[in-house]
């Protein structure tokens, strides 16, 4: 039998979308200050209302995570674009650029091209048993804390939405305006 690892970390994933089960292939799960930060600057660049804020479980062994940096984008395009530029697995290039390639062709609106786009990375990163990412977050929360992008979303569980005080998310707000 195969042992997995729990993250001992505290995780949280912030979201605007109610009752989520679970989270979408290539979702990112930080700090609770991490989650709070992301989720202030979509409230404030979308004018989102209504942040939930969801502790994670997360179950992998460590040889199913890929170590990287932040590559400072929330998108397949980018996340492959530093795969590739970074040769974080060399053994895998040409699929990222073949597949790099593949969604850069696609026509299709903006969310739908990220939907698929995460669904097709994810599937490639899971066929080479990749799971999740981890990388040391530049944008949210304190200084390099690390993070985790999810590939194969069975590995994460949610739990019911946890209450963000107005204090704590006005103070996050603040912090992106300063």
């Amino acid at each position: 039998m195969v042992k997995y690892m729990t993250l001992l970390q505290p995780w949280f994933h912030g979201t605007f979308t109610a009752n989520i089960q679970q989270l979408r292939p290539l979702s990112h799960v930080g700090s609770r200050a991490a989650a709070l930060h992301a989720l202030a600057r979509k409230h404030l660049r979308y004018e989102k209302i209504d942040p939930i804020l969801h502790e994670v479980s997360i179950q992998l062994q460590p040889s199913e995570i890929l170590q990287a940096t932040d590559w400072y984008s929330p998108t397949p395009m980018g996340l492959l674009r530093h795969l590739i530029e970074k040769n974080v697995r060399p053994d895998l290039s040409g699929y990222f650029d073949a597949l790099y390639d593949k969604i850069k062709k696609m026509k299709s609106s903006k969310l739908e091209w990220k939907l698929i786009g995460n669904i097709e990375v994810a599937k490639l990163l899971m066929d080479y048993g990749i799971k999740a990412i981890s990388y040391e977050n530049e944008l949210e929360g304190g200084v390099k804390e690390n993070s985790i992008c999810i590939v194969d979303v069975n590995t994460a569980m949610l739990s019911s939405p946890i209450e963000i005080s107005k204090h704590e998310w006005e103070r996050a707000v603040k912090s992106l305006k300063a």
